[in-house]
């Protein structure tokens, strides 16, 4: 279950730096990986959702779903998320206010996403420069 999805802009302009030194390009894009993923479990572990509120990390009740945050690694890819079977019905699908036993949705790694995504614009933003200084040599 892949509850978040993170689209590069600029994917061509990325896929043809790879082509001519691929090595740097994943060396940086692995950095780049480790940054972000290390961003976003920061804030799922932040300030737990609290009921009634709009926003926050991961919800809290026993902690499972907080400690149950994967990541997922290939070539040029990475995904963060939780292997709890509950987690879909606490964060919400398709729009819906209230889950199945009316409680009220709280979509945390989508808050963590939009409540940091300047952070990640700016390792974007590194991962980039190095790139680019590495092809210029």
């Amino acid at each position: 279950m892949s509850l978040l999805n993170v689209k590069v802009i600029g994917l061509a302009e990325f896929k043809r730096a790879i082509k001519r030194n691929p090595a740097s390009t994943r060396k940086e894009f692995d950095n780049f990986l480790t940054r972000a993923f290390a961003i976003y479990k920061r804030g799922i572990g932040k300030n737990p959702w609290r009921m009634g509120s709009s926003s926050g990390g991961s919800p809290v009740a026993s902690g499972n779903l907080r400690q149950s945050h994967r990541t997922k690694r290939k070539p040029f890819y990475g995904s963060i998320f939780p292997t709890a079977p509950y987690a879909s019905y606490v964060h919400g699908t398709g729009g819906k206010k209230t889950n199945v036993k009316g409680v009220q949705l709280r979509p945390w790694l989508t808050f963590a996403l939009q409540d940091n995504d300047r952070f990640i614009d700016k390792e974007l933003d590194k991962m980039l420069t190095a790139i680019t200084k590495d092809l210029a040599k």
